[in-house]
């Protein structure tokens, strides 16, 4: 029997019009995690600024006016965006939620996020509401441990 071949790779970053190039921390080139995540904003401020600064320095250079660090979050937010109008247009979710460290960002990232995401969702799925998760960057966290526990009986 004849086997099909694996699918090639996902697309990368630039298939959304993101830049292409960085790696990701799995190893692979352009996953979005590269471009739109916290530790992402953070090198793309570095490699803008030469100033090696937390999340949550930059949001606040951000939030007191700094062009440049408006520019990567935007950036960030924008590219995050944009694939989020493209996986709705797949999948018409009823609500996205932002989790992780970057959803500390708060009104930086959700802004751009959400004219990008505009911007790129068909008119169905263009109606999901995009919310910051209750608990942040402790999400993931959270859940993990919640499927540690033994199920109810």
């Amino acid at each position: 029997m004849k086997r099909t071949p694996p699918p090639p790779p996902a697309a990368p970053a630039s298939a959304v019009g993101g830049p292409v190039g960085r790696r990701c921390s799995c190893g692979a080139a352009d996953h979005v995690e590269a471009h739109a995540s916290g530790p992402a904003i953070e090198r793309s401020y570095r490699e803008l600024t030469g100033d090696r600064l937390g999340l949550a320095a930059v949001a606040a250079l951000a939030r007191s006016g700094d062009p440049r660090a408006c520019q990567v979050i935007t950036a960030a937010a924008t590219l995050l965006g944009r694939v989020l109008g493209g996986a709705a247009n797949l999948l018409d979710p009823d609500v996205i939620v932002i989790a992780g460290g970057v959803s500390r960002l708060g009104p930086l990232l959700l802004g751009p996020l959400r004219l990008a995401y505009r911007a790129d969702a068909l008119p169905g799925p263009r109606r999901a509401p995009i919310r910051l998760a209750a608990l942040t960057d402790r999400a993931g966290l959270v859940g993990a441990g919640l499927t540690a526990l033994p199920p109810a009986p």
